[in-house]
């Protein structure tokens, strides 16, 4: 597992701007769409926080499929070197199961995210009385 710091770390930062963009952008519409009144400081700064979590998951989730995968040990096995060339190879050795792991957390980050709107929820503007 040490060997694997570095794919983690890459995957991390990949699955975490995939999901900040994605889910971001579709947060935003839905807040602009004005089905949710949300403080969007609170929110950001949580769904942030959240993305870097679930991105950290959909990575580790995806390596350990792979670890217990046999194709992907000798897959593993070939790679004779570590280095900018082997982690394309790396990643060919079984991209459906990280491609799988990161839309589950995906769909995961999406339903908290969905919690995290309501708990962000502005207060309701009541009418002034003149």
């Amino acid at each position: 597992m040490s060997t694997l710091i570095f794919p983690t770390i890459i995957l991390t930062f990949a699955w975490f701007l995939i999901y900040w963009l994605f889910g971001g952008v579709l947060f935003a519409v839905v807040a602009l769409s004005k089905f949710v009144r949300v403080n969007p400081a609170v929110f950001s700064c949580w769904f942030t926080l959240l993305s870097i979590a679930t991105a950290f998951g959909a990575a580790w989730t995806g390596i350990f499929v792979l670890e217990q995968s046999s194709a992907a040990q000798a897959c593993f096995n070939s790679i004779q070197h570590f280095g900018d060339i082997a982690l394309v190879e790396w990643s060919n050795c079984n991209l459906g199961n990280l491609l799988i792991a990161g839309s589950l957390w995906f769909i995961f980050l999406l339903a908290v995210g969905i919690g995290l709107m309501f708990v962000a929820k502005l207060p309701e503007a009541k009418p002034r009385k003149f």
